[in-house]
């Protein structure tokens, strides 16, 4: 799914405090009373908001589909407010606010995190943050901890580019030439359904920066591109039911690793040999696509 990254001012806070207050709530659900998640309403956070700007700090907002999806804020090089709706949740959106709002810090780039908000504190340490030491409490039993970011990992150093001339880069129209972005499946690698469906399910797990092979991956990477494949052929099984699934990794004429996942159904197309690249056999109405799309997802 493409988006794009934008200043935000005094005519985007009605939205972006619907986003803040949606995804804060979310976010904190888990271990807030209920009257205290109610009154973090969309106006008291554009309100919020608001009052930041006034101060001096910066509004980042992801747009993607026509509409708001993520905020951010930054104040010299103070990070807050990261916030991606629920429902937006799970496809690379956290990452390219953190990274953008990084590049635009005045010096090192610094942001609280609650104690017990493991899921965020994996994407910190993951692009690069680290405990400082500081530690402020928020309630009796709970603390808010200051990260600061040491250095960019490896994984960032080898795997922040995007090749333009690629389909799995830049989607749009190379892309819809033989496939349709379904998720993605972690902050590392999407999910594709090949338009071609001689064998009905076919997909393809790619990276989402630009990696030509295996051997430029880290060990962490390998594993993470790996179980996602694992969940995706677990998903294709519930929903499909193929006698068994094959899997590709062919790249001659293409710079961007990806991996073919290929129900083979008993007795039916190529049963017992390997598969075509593209058969060229069977498409489907963007209605039969949407619906097929609808139901792996479900099954993720």
């Amino acid at each position: 799914m493409t988006y794009e990254i934008v200043p935000g001012g005094a005519g985007d806070l009605s939205a972006a405090g619907r986003v803040h207050a949606e995804s804060w709530q979310d976010s904190h659900r888990a271990f807030c009373e209920a009257d205290f998640l109610a009154a973090h309403t969309p106006e008291r956070q554009a309100r919020y908001l608001a009052d930041k700007l006034a101060r001096g700090s910066r509004l980042f907002l992801l747009q993607t589909g026509g509409r708001i999806a993520g905020v951010v804020t930054l104040t010299g090089s103070l990070i807050e407010d990261l916030y991606i709706l629920p429902q937006f949740q799970n496809r690379g959106f956290g990452t390219a606010l953190l990274r953008y709002a990084i590049a635009r810090c005045d010096g090192d780039p610094v942001l609280w995190l609650l104690e017990n908000n493991v899921r965020a504190e994996s994407l910190y340490r993951r692009e690069g943050f680290a405990p400082t030491g500081r530690r402020s409490a928020i309630t009796s039993a709970l603390d808010e901890i200051e990260y600061r970011l040491i250095k960019h990992t490896e994984e960032n150093d080898r795997m922040s580019n995007k090749d333009m001339n690629c389909a799995y880069c830049v989607h749009g129209e190379p892309l819809a030439k033989f496939g349709i972005y379904i998720c993605d499946l972690s902050e590392m690698n999407s999910l594709y359904l090949f338009k071609e469906q001689s064998h009905p399910g076919r997909v393809i797990v790619a990276p989402k920066e630009h990696v030509g092979d295996f051997t430029d991956l880290t060990d962490a990477q390998r594993d993470l591109f790996f179980a996602d494949i694992a969940r995706v052929s677990r998903a294709l099984k519930k929903v499909f039911k193929p006698g068994k699934v094959n899997y590709g990794a062919y790249n001659d004429n293409g710079g961007h690793l990806h991996f073919h996942l290929v129900p083979k159904y008993r007795d039916e197309f190529e049963w017992g040999g390997v598969f075509a690249m593209n058969p060229g056999r069977v498409t489907l109405t963007e209605a039969e696509y949407a619906e097929m799309i609808e139901k792996i997802r479900a099954a993720l």
